[in-house]
């Protein structure tokens, strides 16, 4: 075959091999079929961890104002979604225990979450107040005074100790630590008063020295002990 009769003469097309289109279909369909059925499991999964990602936590159950002691009448729980970023805040149903007696920090609407911020640790029993007494800590058992303790705050004035509170409950004591330098930290151990001991120590701390004499299992002094020479003059010999 010459030059002329090749160009006049097409060349025949390329015919693709029967099994390799049946093949390449057969694939095709089979990978649509795995991810399907692959996006259907991960589906799946995802509404069971949806209901099963749940959490019982503490809600108000009514209006609830600040500065208000809770008690279980306040409380009701709610399930919400789980998120360890949101429900690490509230207060889960676990805990509702032991939030009766706390005291609220704002107002809490009724059906809203309760924060772990809206409550505050009421450590005064029977309603006192809480005071801390700045002392020496060589004054005070030298700082061996523990939390629940029973203390008395004396004072020493112009030669004359008197006693100014009797078996008052230690609320809190702080640690009895040394700085860098080797000095104490401020030793103030917190009490509970009532409004009349705390006026009483408040001006003792100012009058003199003051003392903390634990009295943990001891009764009340006798009248007699209540006020008392600091150093008792000697009875003259006959």
């Amino acid at each position: 075959m010459n030059d002329l009769e090749r160009r006049l003469d097409p060349a025949p097309p390329v015919q693709e091999a029967p099994g390799r289109s049946l093949l390449s279909r057969l694939r095709l369909g089979h990978l649509v079929m795995i991810l399907a059925a692959l996006f259907a499991l991960v589906l799946n999964l995802a509404v069971l961890s949806g209901e099963d990602n749940t959490v019982e936590i503490v809600v108000a159950g009514e209006d609830i104002a600040a500065g208000t002691r809770i008690t279980t009448d306040h409380l009701e729980t709610a399930t919400v979604p789980a998120n360890d970023l949101v429900t690490a805040r509230f207060v889960g149903a676990d805990d509702a225990p032991m939030t009766v007696g706390m005291m609220t920090t704002r107002p809490i609407d009724a059906g809203v979450p309760v924060l772990q911020s809206d409550l505050l640790l009421v450590q005064n029993p029977a309603g006192l107040r809480a005071m801390s007494v700045p002392i020496d800590q060589t004054r005070a058992v030298a700082g061996h005074i523990e939390r629940g303790d029973s203390v008395d705050v004396v004072l020493v004035a112009d030669g004359v100790a008197t006693y100014v509170a009797v078996a008052i409950e230690v609320l809190d004591v702080p640690p009895n630590d040394v700085n860098a330098l080797g000095a104490r930290s401020v030793y103030a151990p917190t009490v509970a008063v009532d409004a009349t001991q705390a006026l009483r120590i408040a001006a003792a701390l100012d009058a003199g020295e003051v003392h903390l004499v634990r009295s943990t299992g001891a009764g009340a002094p006798a009248i007699s002990e209540v006020s008392a020479l600091a150093d008792p003059p000697q009875e003259a010999s006959e």
